[in-house]
């Protein structure tokens, strides 16, 4: 049982379980720099706009990611990213989805992977023959046309939202994946359209959270809680704290009443610098509301705590 002060706040708080941690850099679709983006077998090549506000999926928030094509070929675009897992980690893969085109989606698809296989710039990413598809729209398999909702609901191929790093890691062993959403339409000779949004991106797992790449351990000389960017923010924001030494780290959020809204990380770690992505959820995973939050970062007996203010 653990005693914490948020100024004013006195409360008790019991931190139950494995810290779920967000590895998706710009999972709220408004950040182009997060994704890189290839156009793969594409004639010609799709459309796309981050932070789209025209419109918005029911399951989304502010604004999404834009993506439009027309063609009697074949169009593919992959967003994708560099993920670090850990061997005996699983993982949930969410994601908001809406269809643009009233129902008419033809031979189209978004496939959302996570896969060891780095995709290749021109050419087409279907890691183990796509095997490594893990949710999808795909209307050859019946799902995509008409829907305004999410991969992990209405979603109708893939192995499943939920991924278990293989056995072959061990347990604990950091491995890297790469996550990726790719739309597409076969034209087949006949001029296909697609139009959709897509949102809320998420990849969550208990791997505690990622180390900055060549952060100089040694020049490191005090624990540190940063201020979160950006603040006020909606409803994705970045959190990075210092660590001098090799202690157990405990990062909750809480709310104004002093209630733990959200575990980011509860395990030790080496002393570095660190970064982790808040995705506004709480303990279940449902969007939080408006209003005032504090960080606390806990790293043996030190404590420190800022504000953060969700606004929509």
């Amino acid at each position: 049982m653990l005693l914490l002060s948020v100024g004013f706040l006195c409360f008790t708080v019991n931190a139950l379980g494995q810290a779920d941690v967000e590895l998706i850099r710009g999972g709220n679709m408004e950040d182009e720099s997060a994704w890189t983006v290839y156009h793969l077998n594409s004639n010609p090549q799709a459309e796309y706009e981050f932070n789209y506000t025209h419109d918005i999926p029911s399951k989304g928030s502010g604004g999404c990611l834009y993506v439009t094509g027309s063609t009697s070929a074949e169009i593919n675009i992959l967003f994708w990213q560099e993920v670090t897992l850990v061997g005996g980690g699983t993982y949930t893969i969410t994601g908001a989805f809406m269809d643009l085109t009233g129902g008419n989606l033809v031979d189209f698809w978004t496939d959302v992977d996570l896969s060891p296989i780095p995709p290749v710039e021109g050419e087409n990413y279907t890691p183990n023959g796509n095997a490594d598809v893990r949710v999808s729209m795909n209307t050859w398999a019946g799902c995509g046309p008409n829907i305004d909702g999410t991969f992990q609901d209405d979603g109708c191929s893939g192995t499943g939202s939920e991924f278990t790093v293989p056995d072959s890691i061990p347990e604990g062993q950091e491995v890297t994946y790469y996550f990726g959403i790719k739309p597409g339409i076969y034209g087949g000779g006949t001029e296909r359209l697609f139009e959709i949004l897509i949102d809320e991106m998420s990849l969550v797992g208990p791997t505690g959270a990622s180390r900055i790449k060549n952060s100089p351990v040694t020049e490191i000389m005090e624990f540190k809680l940063h201020a979160n960017y950006p603040n006020p923010f909606n409803p994705h924001t970045q959190i990075s704290y210092s660590l001098k030494d090799n202690v157990h780290v405990f990062i909750g959020i809480y709310n104004i009443k002093g209630q733990l809204v959200r575990i980011l990380v509860d395990e030790r770690q080496p002393a570095g610098t660190y970064w982790i992505n808040w995705d506004g959820r709480d303990l279940h995973y449902n969007l939080i509301s408006n209003g005032i939050y504090f960080c606390q970062l806990q790293a043996g007996s030190y404590v420190e705590t800022r504000k953060m203010v969700l606004t929509k």
